[in-house]
């Protein structure tokens, strides 16, 4: 899931809905929605990401508040000391560490 929300929120101090990310994770990751929680859980107490809520504004003016989550400081610097685990460019497989290794 840190994976998923890291390749959505790349812009600092941006974040993204959880229900956009539930789905994402779900399709992606092939977690149920019960995994999705359990995950979710595990990355908040971790200090690795958290839930904000946020203001979106359309064309007409009208304003729309949603829960979202967004890598925190802590996430972004487990990620990049831990790069090994993630496939960065197209065709590439990660190093091969065990998913064990992964916190979520």
């Amino acid at each position: 899931m840190l994976d998923i929300l890291a390749a959505e929120t790349a812009i600092p101090e941006s974040g993204t809905s959880l229900y956009i990310l539930q789905k994402d994770v779900i399709r992606s990751a092939g977690l149920t929605s019960i995994g999705f929680g359990v995950s979710l859980r595990r990355l908040v107490y971790r200090s690795f990401i958290e839930i904000v809520d946020f203001t979106a504004h359309n064309e007409y003016g009208e304003t729309a508040n949603y829960e979202g989550a967004r890598i925190t400081a802590s996430g972004w610097k487990w990620i990049e000391d831990n790069k090994s685990l993630f496939v960065l460019h197209k065709g590439e497989k990660n190093s091969g560490e065990a998913d064990e290794d992964l916190p979520f």
